[in-house]
C-alpha cells in the first residue's frame, strides 16, 4: 500500500512548519503519480502496489479540524488520479452538502 509522503498532511501545519502543510500536499496529489513510491521515480521504477492513501494526523492535539480542508485533499487526490477513482461521486457529493 502507497503512502508516499507527498501526500501527507498533517493538521494546523504551516509552510514555515516544515513539511506536511495543506498547500503542498494539494500540489503534490497533481505531481506525484498514484504508483510512485517514496523515494522512487515512476515509471522507472514500478514495484506492485494494492493501492495508495493520504495520510492525515495531528502532531499538536491543540491543532484546529476542518473537515473541508480533508474533503479538499480527498477530493485532488481522486481527482488528479480518475484512472484508479472511477466513480461518480456527485451524487454523494450532494447528499453530503445538505447535511
Amino acid at each position: 500500500l502507497n503512502t508516499n509522503g507527498d501526500w501527507y498532511y498533517i493538521l494546523g501545519q504551516k509552510p514555515e512548519d516544515g513539511g506536511g502543510f495543506l498547500k503542498k500536499a494539494l500540489e503534490n496529489t497533481e505531481k506525484t503519480p498514484f504508483n510512485q513510491l517514496a523515494s522512487t521515480k515512476y515509471p522507472e521504477v514500478d514495484l506492485p502496489t494494492v493501492g495508495s492513501m493520504l495520510a492525515i494526523w495531528a502532531d499538536r492535539p491543540s491543532a484546529e479540524y476542518k473537515e473541508e480542508e480533508i474533503f479538499e485533499l480527498m477530493t485532488a487526490f481522486a481527482d488528479n488520479n480518475k484512472g484508479y477513482f472511477r466513480a461518480n461521486y456527485n451524487a454523494l457529493r450532494e447528499e453530503l452538502a445538505q447535511i
